[in-house]
């Protein structure tokens, strides 16, 4: 079963980093904030989901011996990585949901994002998870 909850948080990570190549490759610079805000809430349900389902696998890979909290386990690279993953993942958490609370603001100013921003807030967020 672990496989399986894996394979779910890849295909979660592919439909992040796929509304964001979708949204930059057909983009309509008369797009509405809500249309905007819908891609970017997928984007950020999509993302939320796939740290938690790591958690769900390990418990399923190894019930014995893998538990949630394990401070200092695994030596100091291991918790330096850890630590670094977490953060890159609240990061991303929070820049989507900047992106989608700003998503009004363009359109109130009459901008649109610049050519490659979703791709790249896509890429950033697939590669945090």
């Amino acid at each position: 079963e672990a496989q399986e909850i894996r394979m779910l948080g890849v295909c979660l990570t592919l439909v992040v980093l796929g509304i964001g190549i979708s949204m930059d490759i057909w983009r309509d610079e008369e797009e509405f904030a809500s249309s905007v805000r819908l891609k970017l809430s997928a984007m950020l349900l999509a993302s939320c989901w796939a740290g938690p389902l790591s958690i769900v696998a390990g418990l399923y890979a190894y019930p014995n011996k893998w538990r949630v909290v394990q401070p200092f386990a695994g030596g100091g690279g291991f918790v330096v990585v850890q630590a670094v993953g977490w953060l890159l993942y609240a990061l991303s958490l929070f820049v989507l949901v900047v992106a989608c609370l700003n998503a009004g603001a363009l359109e109130q100013f009459g901008r649109a994002m610049p050519r490659g921003a979703y791709v790249s807030l896509g890429s950033f967020c697939a590669a945090a998870q």
